[in-house]
């Protein structure tokens, strides 16, 4: 498939010289996550979210690999189960709090609203734990996560 191929090129291409090339991947990243449940596995078993944040962190002052990168961030929060795996991220010292907020202020042209959908995304409340138990992308592992993240919500873990 087409994730272990944008994997390598993130984790292969990712110095000064061969940044272009990180740029594609997140590109192509981010039409790969579109509603394609085999492309959703394989990125959820793969390390591509932690690669993405790392290329983030490591070119913290290039313009087009922040905006790619919050850019393909975005799009995984649209899967229920990326969006608690970036979620698990988020206490990190390099995590994706840090590295949305750090692009989110060098670049607030590009990339602060995108950064601000994400950080928002991140935090559901009870109801949008609800539609992403009741969605059709959520899957048994999905379920379980966000009924593990609103352990104390009684709609959620009826629901669940």
């Amino acid at each position: 498939g087409g994730v272990p191929v944008i994997l390598s090129a993130i984790e292969h291409f990712s110095n000064n010289e061969q940044l272009q090339t990180t740029k594609c991947a997140f590109a192509a990243l981010c039409s790969l996550t579109s509603r394609n449940d085999v492309n959703k596995s394989e990125i959820g078993k793969s390390k591509l979210i932690p690669s993405i944040m790392k290329v983030m962190a490591n070119h913290s002052d290039v313009e087009f690999v922040q905006e790619e990168g919050c850019n393909a961030l975005l799009d995984l929060t649209f899967c229920p189960s990326h969006l608690f795996q970036l979620k698990a991220m988020t206490d990190e010292p390099a995590g994706i709090d840090a590295v949305l907020r750090n692009a989110s202020r060098r670049f607030p042209g590009k990339c602060h609203s995108v950064c601000c959908v994400v950080l928002e995304k991140l935090n559901p409340n009870e109801n949008e734990a609800l539609d992403l138990i009741r969605s059709s992308d959520a899957d048994f592992d999905d379920v379980l996560n966000i009924m593990k993240a609103f352990r104390t919500a009684g709609s959620v873990q009826n629901v669940g």
